[in-house]
């Protein structure tokens, strides 16, 4: 009995009878198709984000010009990654802030 409940030491912490621990668990349940929808659409979205920055950058450097035109235009793409990862680091600071004092 004691092997038995080694396993499940975790569920000890809650307020369960010793007979409940003696039952397997429920199984989880499986990632729903809306979740697995959102996954397909958020890995299309970064690849065509890839692909869309990877040609701008790609016809910079063939045609190997330095016009202000063609600087902004690879601006704009390396732009905003950066500044998506700025905000999601910036709120996480403010959330580590605000829950700790």
């Amino acid at each position: 009995m004691a092997a038995a409940l080694e396993g499940k030491w975790r569920r000890v912490s809650s307020t369960h009878a010793l007979s409940d621990l003696l039952q397997p668990p429920a199984p989880a349940p499986g990632p729903s198709l809306a979740l697995l929808a959102l996954g397909a659409l958020l890995a299309t979205l970064s690849a065509s984000a890839l692909a869309a920055t990877t040609a701008v950058f790609a016809r910079a450097w063939l045609l190997a010009a330095a016009t202000p035109a063609l600087y902004y235009a690879q601006l704009l793409p390396a732009l905003l990654p950066v500044s998506v990862a700025y905000v999601v680091c910036n709120w996480f600071g403010m959330k580590l802030f605000k829950h700790n004092h």
